[in-house]
């Protein structure tokens, strides 16, 4: 009942107040009828509805544009009440939608042509349990569903171009139910091995059928197993709510930590169980799942529950990276955050006589 309750004040706000108190502001002898209010208050609920009863191509266009919807009205609400405030307490009206208007328009134009933009950022670092330079290339939370497979295409085309020596996707490449099986097809033109990890939409999707399709494609699907890639050692665990499955898995798989061990690759989509893989003797952990809370203020609601919301973390002799994301979810906006391949650059490191983290190396940004 609560959970119903902060949804419902929540669609109020963003379609209730935001919309009419805006629409006050800049048109203010609107006066809205019961069409104006009901479109304003019930289209987004119908478009919704709509694409769940009859899902096709026509009405995943409407799914698309009633989450663009949904995020431009979340960025309006968090730039009209503190201006609505500003009016209550003296400001001129027309100074007030003055205000609205530079603010909020900027804003969401930004946010819509940042989701386009696809950001590299490098990663170096080093471990004695190496043998050779290595080259991975990261990606997660793609969402080939929110995102169409021109997207995904295009995602696949800029990875090639980095020429990693393998790519390593951590969940969420998809998000709707009944896509057609070739908005994939690109994963296929990959031109270095791939390995994927579940995320929580395939679990909410069905992920068998995802696996299977990517596997045809070529692709190594980890589902709570381990792979040996050369002198390495990657893992892929199920996304799962169970705050332990890290701890259960690594241990069913009999993970230890150990110089003689190889360097061992975690793939996990959410930034839970960190401390677990490390005792685990995991060299490098991967994870997305947050999006850097891709609209700012959510941001800070995602790191409440997630306080490695998104970099490079060193933990108990072991590197964490989360993703901020390589596409995004539902509105096809990002602002505060910036859709991301990561790239690790791993090298050899003199041996030394017990374990320790590899070097801060360095980072950066293309």
């Amino acid at each position: 009942m609560r959970r119903l309750l902060v949804v419902v004040s929540v669609y109020y706000l963003i379609f209730g107040y935001a919309q009419i108190a805006a629409a006050w502001l800049m048109v203010p002898a609107w006066h809205p009828g019961t069409p104006e209010l009901l479109v304003l208050l019930a289209g987004p609920a119908v478009g919704w509805l709509v694409h769940q009863v009859r899902r096709n191509p026509w009405t995943r266009w409407l799914q698309r544009a009633v989450y663009l919807w949904v995020g431009l009205g979340f960025l309006l609400l968090c730039v009209v009440a503190p201006v609505h405030l500003l009016r209550l307490i003296g400001l001129p009206h027309g100074a007030a939608a003055a205000l609205l208007a530079a603010v909020w328009v900027p804003l969401a134009v930004w946010s819509i042509v940042n989701a386009h933009r696809i950001a590299v950022r490098r990663i170096e670092l080093s471990s004695p349990k190496l043998d050779r330079p290595v080259r991975l290339a990261q990606v997660s939370d793609i969402h080939v569903g929110s995102r169409g497979a021109g997207f995904l295409a295009r995602i696949v085309r800029r990875v090639n171009a980095l020429a990693p020596d393998a790519v390593l996707v951590t969940g969420d490449l998809i998000d709707l139910m009944k896509l057609p099986p070739e908005v994939l097809d690109s994963v296929g033109a990959l031109s270095a091995p791939a390995f994927f990890a579940t995320g929580n939409h395939e679990r909410y999707i069905g992920s068998d059928a995802v696996c299977a399709r990517l596997e045809a494609l070529g692709v190594t699907v980890l589902r709570d197993a381990q792979a040996h890639w050369g002198t390495m050692r990657i893992i892929g665990i199920d996304d799962a709510e169970a705050r332990d499955q890290v701890a259960r898995v690594l241990e069913q798989i009999g993970t230890t930590r150990s110089d003689e061990s190889p360097f061992t690759i975690l793939m996990y989509h959410r930034p839970d169980g960190v401390e677990d893989a490390a005792r685990a003797g995991v060299d490098l952990m991967l994870c997305g799942h947050t999006h850097n809370g891709q609209i700012v203020p959510f941001d800070r609601i995602v790191k409440r529950y997630f306080p490695r919301i998104a970099g490079r973390f060193d933990v108990e002799g072991m590197v964490l990276y989360v993703s901020p994301g390589t596409g995004t979810w539902g509105p096809t906006m990002r602002l505060g955050s910036a859709n991301e391949i990561t790239v690790f650059e791993l090298a050899p490191a003199p041996t030394t006589t017990s374990h320790s983290s590899p070097p801060p190396g360095r980072a950066s940004r293309e």
